[in-house]
């Protein structure tokens, strides 16, 4: 089942799981990562720490296996965020220029986590329509609920009385 949420609802209870966009693509984002203490803004802001040429040398000599973890910018970022906001796990996935793209990788994202209820916070440059046609035949025994975008100019969620999170 696929429905739509309306802004002034869109903070509170209902789905386990929540999925944004960039922040440069949502202005959900930026709002949804304030209440989770900016844990996403400074997952970008500290890039993954490489080995020293050292110990390098010492995985070499020893003859053991280096993985390299290099992590796409398309990559999603799962955050647990019960204690910050009215759901289990926020997810952010960049948009690209592609919305079908998003939304492909989105319900792969989905997929893999075994189908939970889902909130989906719709990128800016993405119609509620779009999502919906894309939605509606593979959510099949599952709860999506789309919000559309949020406009710039849009007042502050926390200006609502519907808006419930926990303490």
């Amino acid at each position: 089942m696929v429905f739509r949420t309306p802004h002034s609802s869109a903070l509170s209870p209902g789905s386990d799981t929540w999925l944004i966009s960039n922040f440069e693509d949502s202005y959900w984002a930026q709002r949804i990562d304030w209440y989770m203490n900016f844990q996403l803004n400074q997952r970008h802001r500290h890039p993954m720490a490489e080995l020293s040429e050292k110990v390098e040398n010492m995985i070499d000599e020893l003859g053991l296996v280096h993985y390299a973890f290099n992590v796409k910018n398309t990559a999603p970022i799962l955050v647990g965020s019960s204690g910050h906001l009215p759901n289990k796990k926020t997810i952010q996935l960049p948009q690209n220029a592609d919305s079908q793209d998003w939304l492909m990788r989105a319900h792969k994202t989905w997929e893999s986590l075994g189908r939970p209820s889902m909130r989906i916070f719709l990128p800016r440059t993405m119609s509620y329509d779009e999502a919906l046609i894309f939605w509606e035949p593979v959510s099949q025994g599952s709860t999506i609920s789309l919000v559309p975008p949020l406009a710039p100019s849009a007042p502050h969620p926390s200006h609502s009385n519907s808006m419930v999170l926990h303490p």
